[in-house]
């Protein structure tokens, strides 16, 4: 699986904070990991203002 510092090495430091400032305040609403033939796909949920809930995907290379 992947860990913090996956993510940190493919991504820039404003996205990654962006990211925890999220997680910290508690706006993930859900977090997936799927490894499949090498790739490990994360989705995951987060509520936005007001109503709105947005997605995102990534995904990285165990290889």
């Amino acid at each position: 699986m992947i860990n913090r510092t996956d993510i940190k090495s493919n991504t820039n430091n404003r996205f990654y904070q962006r990211g925890r400032d999220l997680y910290e305040a508690g706006k993930v609403l859900s977090l997936e990991a799927l490894e499949e033939d090498g790739v490990v796909y994360v989705t995951g949920y987060v509520k936005g203002s007001g109503r709105n809930i947005y997605g995102a995907m990534s995904r990285f290379s165990t290889k």
